[in-house]
């Protein structure tokens, strides 16, 4: 839920304050016989002053932070991850002989940053921004399967990633030199 700008606060105490002192006014209030109206001035940007400093510090809403997925061995990635919020997954540091196929899931946006060799994706995410290369292969089901350099076929792939999100943003970027 967003907060209410600071100035929509101000003029909605100001209203709410001197909507009170009319209505005070108008139902000929004793409180406003007995007091001098810089005592009622003094009171308002008092209270003003109150409301405002409990504005302030009245906690706010963060948005979470993406879920950081960095598998370092090849068991790690074969277990992947199912999250519910924003997930980056840094799967370049996966090097295996073998075929290894990496499970994501999550109900919001992914970025994937992977080595464009060798690797295709299986994804029903309708928003797809690959800036790594890879190339739409076909179908699998209802998952479209995008294959990365050095694939013909899907059978291969050294990395298979099997992504369920939202959107999808495929990244590569160099590996640094040792």
């Amino acid at each position: 839920m967003r907060q209410p700008v600071v100035g929509t606060i101000i003029i909605g105490v100001l209203v709410t304050i001197q909507g009170l002192w009319a209505l005070a006014l108008a139902l000929d209030s004793s409180i406003f016989r007995r007091s001098e109206p810089i005592h009622l001035l003094i009171a308002s940007l008092l209270g003003f002053a109150i409301i405002l400093l409990v504005a302030a510090v009245w906690p706010r809403s963060k948005t979470p932070e993406p879920i950081s997925f960095t598998p370092v061995t090849v068991d790690q990635a074969r277990l992947g991850i199912a999250t519910e919020r924003e997930m980056i997954a840094d799967l370049r540091w996966i090097d295996s002989p073998d075929a290894v196929v990496v499970p994501l899931t999550t109900t919001e946006s992914a970025t994937i940053i992977v080595n464009p060799d060798y690797v295709v994706l299986r994804t029903s995410a309708p928003l797809l921004n690959p800036e790594c290369g890879m190339s739409r292969w076909g179908a699998d089901g209802n998952r479209t399967v995008y294959v990365g350099s050095g694939v013909t076929d899907p059978s291969q792939a050294l990395l298979t990633v099997d992504l369920t999100a939202r959107s999808v943003t495929l990244r590569s970027h160099a590996l640094p030199t040792p």
